[in-house]
């Protein structure tokens, strides 16, 4: 609320006496598309389409950018009079498309805050200087695939390239001291995303009162800063170099970690968060159509967390092992401060997502299908060498920053009893 208003102020900030703030954006964006789909028989599908859009917020908000976008898919065993007894299914696929990112209210605008100036209520222009030439962020991708499947669909394999181009990246820069601001939004980067993802489903087991599904996912990405025109920064949300920390540096992975590596200051990569590769694997199992038994695992190999929940603990004294012996003179939690890039530790785990039975009670009614009793466990059992709560911590959520561990919740366990009817 606020009291001792100001005639002819429209904003609460410039009120004699403020116990809450308010801020007000007014911005505007506008879009058109055309797209077009072609299908020929059922081998061969194309589509084709563009998009323009514009928004106040970028530096000239009356221009359009152009975004288009065009996939194909050819499916082979259409093709013709194919017949085979073993390959089931083959189609490959090619796909490119352009979006955008568009700037925020702050990156055109250089906005006012309510200031007492001389005891009078007034503006202050912000630190954060705005660019009328921003422009928006420009991402495009490139992908490709094969889609393949075998004996009558007991057999399925899916298999994904990409590469991800994002330019004139949204950034913020140090404009020089004479302007009076500290922060300016600039377009000053390229970042590349490369990846593939793979996809294997298989039913090893069909008969009358045995049903196994089994189906394996593994992926994996690669980020690199192609260009940035501004100098390397660290993005943040850690305990700086001394520690490790995130830092974009042209010509590195996007989610590199540096970290001081020797008594004179000299800072170095020591990890990286992105992880080698993941993968998942997922079991179903029905016997005689009425139990089923299923679990998830999931495998995070490689891959780098910056444990400051660690740090706290040793600056505590209360780490687990905190006595151990490291050196004739210290023990692991007087040794760990000081020992260069000791929190930043490998997050590989194997982790039992889920664990389920079920079973269909075989009763019918008159108004009632099927009965199902069931009990299901979530991530009761993780093995690791990670020495926080939970390897897959992220204090500071998604993007450069993810990977900070910072004496955070660990994933909660679940334990649920299930009981479904069908009507």
């Amino acid at each position: 609320m606020a009291s001792q208003l100001i005639g002819e102020q429209t904003s609460l900030d410039q009120a004699g006496a403020i116990d809450v703030t308010q801020s007000r954006t007014s911005f505007r964006n506008d879009g058109v598309f055309v797209q077009e789909e072609v299908a020929i028989k059922e081998f061969l599908n194309f589509t084709a389409g563009v998009r323009f859009d514009k928004s106040t917020n970028n530096g000239d908000h009356e221009q359009y950018y152009l975004f288009p976008k065009a996939n194909l898919a050819w499916n082979i065993t259409k093709t013709g009079d194919w017949s085979s007894n073993i390959l089931s299914d083959l189609k490959v696929r090619l796909a490119y498309g352009e979006g955008n990112g568009l700037p925020t209210f702050g990156s055109r605008f250089t906005t006012l805050t309510g200031s007492n100036i001389g005891g009078k209520p007034g503006s202050a222009i912000n630190y954060v200087l705005g660019n009328n030439q921003i422009e928006p962020e420009r991402q495009t991708e490139l992908e490709g695939g094969v889609d393949v499947s075998f004996l009558d669909g007991r057999i399925s394999l899916e298999a994904t390239y990409y590469n991800k181009v994002i330019r004139n990246m949204l950034l913020q820069a140090e404009p020089p001291g004479s302007t009076g601001f500290s922060v300016e939004w600039v377009n000053g980067g390229k970042l590349q995303n490369r990846g593939l993802e793979l996809g294997l489903r298989t039913i090893p087991v069909n008969t009358r009162n045995v049903r196994w599904g089994s189906n394996v996912n593994f992926w994996f990405n690669r980020s690199k800063v192609k260009e940035l025109n501004v100098p390397a920064f660290d993005p943040g949300g850690s305990f700086g170099s001394s520690y490790g920390t995130f830092f974009i540096e042209e010509g590195q992975a996007a989610t590199q970690i540096i970290a001081v590596v020797d008594e004179d200051g000299t800072t170095a990569k020591v990890g990286d968060a992105e992880p080698d590769f993941q993968a998942n694997w997922f079991n179903e199992l029905t016997l005689f159509k009425n139990l089923s038994v299923r679990f998830l695992f999931h495998w995070k190999k490689g891959g780098s967390n910056v444990n400051l929940t660690q740090l706290l603990y040793d600056l505590g004294g209360t780490s687990a092992d905190y006595d151990v012996k490291a050196t004739e003179d210290e023990t692991l939690g007087q040794y760990r401060p000081h020992t260069f890039a000791a929190y930043v530790q490998d997050v590989t785990y194997l982790r039992l997502r889920e664990l389920g039975i079920f079973y269909r009670l075989p009763v019918k009614m008159k108004f009632v299908e099927g009965i199902t009793l069931g009990a299901s466990a979530n991530n009761y059992f993780t093995w690791t060498k990670y020495k926080g709560y939970d390897p897959e911590v992220s204090n500071f959520g998604t993007g450069f920053s993810t990977g900070v561990d910072v004496t955070p919740y660990p994933a909660t366990k679940r334990l649920q009893f299930h009981l479904a009817f069908n009507f």
